[in-house]
Protein backbone atom coordinates (compact mmCIF):
# COMPACT_ATOMS: atom_id res chain seq x y z
CA UNK A 1 0.00 0.00 0.00
CA UNK A 2 1.67 3.18 -1.16
CA UNK A 3 0.57 6.66 -0.17
CA UNK A 4 0.52 9.39 -2.74
CA UNK A 5 3.05 12.09 -1.99
CA UNK A 6 0.47 14.85 -1.73
CA UNK A 7 -0.29 17.38 0.93
CA UNK A 8 -3.81 18.41 1.80
CA UNK A 9 -5.55 20.28 4.53
CA UNK A 10 -7.11 18.02 7.11
CA UNK A 11 -10.17 18.78 9.22
CA UNK A 12 -9.35 18.62 12.91
CA UNK A 13 -11.60 20.49 15.30
CA UNK A 14 -9.75 22.79 17.71
CA UNK A 15 -11.60 21.18 20.62
CA UNK A 16 -9.41 18.12 20.07
CA UNK A 17 -6.50 20.05 21.56
CA UNK A 18 -8.13 20.39 24.97
CA UNK A 19 -6.61 18.83 28.08
CA UNK A 20 -9.18 16.01 28.30
CA UNK A 21 -8.30 14.76 24.83
CA UNK A 22 -4.57 15.05 25.46
CA UNK A 23 -4.98 12.87 28.56
CA UNK A 24 -6.82 10.25 26.51
CA UNK A 25 -4.63 10.36 23.40
CA UNK A 26 -1.14 11.53 24.31
CA UNK A 27 1.23 10.99 21.38
CA UNK A 28 -1.38 8.99 19.49
CA UNK A 29 -2.87 12.32 18.35
CA UNK A 30 -0.28 12.17 15.55
CA UNK A 31 -1.65 8.84 14.36
CA UNK A 32 -5.20 10.17 14.63
CA UNK A 33 -4.32 13.14 12.42
CA UNK A 34 -2.66 10.82 9.91
CA UNK A 35 -5.70 8.50 9.83
CA UNK A 36 -7.99 11.49 9.22
CA UNK A 37 -5.71 12.68 6.41
CA UNK A 38 -5.86 9.38 4.53
CA UNK A 39 -9.50 8.52 5.24
CA UNK A 40 -12.31 8.89 2.74
CA UNK A 41 -13.99 12.05 3.98
CA UNK A 42 -17.43 10.98 2.80
CA UNK A 43 -17.44 7.72 4.76
CA UNK A 44 -14.68 8.47 7.30
CA UNK A 45 -13.25 5.03 6.63
CA UNK A 46 -9.75 4.12 5.57
CA UNK A 47 -7.16 1.42 5.29
CA UNK A 48 -3.45 1.44 5.98
CA UNK A 49 -0.79 -0.95 7.21
CA UNK A 50 1.50 -1.23 10.20
CA UNK A 51 4.44 -0.83 7.83
CA UNK A 52 3.14 2.48 6.46
CA UNK A 53 2.55 3.82 9.97
CA UNK A 54 5.97 2.63 11.19
CA UNK A 55 7.69 4.31 8.25
CA UNK A 56 5.64 7.51 8.56
CA UNK A 57 6.52 7.96 12.24
CA UNK A 58 9.99 6.38 12.28
CA UNK A 59 9.01 3.52 14.56
CA UNK A 60 11.15 0.38 14.76
CA UNK A 61 8.36 -2.11 15.53
CA UNK A 62 4.60 -2.54 15.77
CA UNK A 63 4.35 -2.17 19.56
CA UNK A 64 3.93 1.63 19.48
CA UNK A 65 1.43 1.31 16.63
CA UNK A 66 -0.67 -1.17 18.67
CA UNK A 67 -0.45 1.09 21.72
CA UNK A 68 -1.54 4.18 19.75
CA UNK A 69 -4.39 2.32 18.05
CA UNK A 70 -5.49 0.97 21.44
CA UNK A 71 -5.55 4.48 22.95
CA UNK A 72 -7.59 5.81 20.04
CA UNK A 73 -10.08 2.93 20.27
CA UNK A 74 -10.34 3.11 24.06
CA UNK A 75 -10.83 6.89 23.90
CA UNK A 76 -13.67 6.45 21.40
CA UNK A 77 -11.90 8.16 18.47
CA UNK A 78 -11.71 5.22 16.04
CA UNK A 79 -12.93 1.70 15.49
CA UNK A 80 -10.70 -0.67 13.60
CA UNK A 81 -10.09 -4.25 12.68
CA UNK A 82 -6.96 -5.94 11.52
CA UNK A 83 -6.75 -7.97 8.37
CA UNK A 84 -3.74 -10.02 7.40
CA UNK A 85 -1.79 -7.10 5.96
CA UNK A 86 -3.71 -3.98 6.88
CA UNK A 87 -5.72 -2.00 9.38
CA UNK A 88 -9.24 -1.11 8.30
CA UNK A 89 -10.62 1.73 10.38
CA UNK A 90 -13.46 4.20 10.77
CA UNK A 91 -13.20 7.58 12.44
CA UNK A 92 -15.88 7.80 15.13
CA UNK A 93 -17.91 10.97 14.58
CA UNK A 94 -17.83 13.52 17.37
CA UNK A 95 -21.00 14.01 19.37
CA UNK A 96 -21.73 16.98 17.19
CA UNK A 97 -22.18 15.72 13.65
CA UNK A 98 -21.97 19.31 12.36
CA UNK A 99 -18.23 19.17 11.66
CA UNK A 100 -18.49 15.94 9.65
CA UNK A 101 -21.41 17.35 7.68
CA UNK A 102 -19.56 20.60 6.92
CA UNK A 103 -16.52 18.70 5.66
CA UNK A 104 -18.61 16.30 3.57
CA UNK A 105 -20.47 19.26 2.04
CA UNK A 106 -17.18 21.00 1.25
CA UNK A 107 -15.72 17.87 -0.38
CA UNK A 108 -18.94 17.39 -2.35
CA UNK A 109 -18.81 20.96 -3.63
CA UNK A 110 -15.09 21.48 -4.22
CA UNK A 111 -13.40 18.09 -4.00
CA UNK A 112 -10.41 17.53 -1.73
CA UNK A 113 -7.90 20.32 -1.21
CA UNK A 114 -4.46 19.56 -2.66
CA UNK A 115 -1.56 21.75 -1.64
CA UNK A 116 0.95 20.33 -4.14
Amino acid sequence: MKLKNKSRLIPIHRGLFEKKHYRKMGESIWLFGFLIAIANWRTWEGETSYKVIREKFGLSNDVAVWRWLGKLRKGGYINYRRSRYSIIYKIVPPRSQAMFKQIADFVEKFGSVDLT
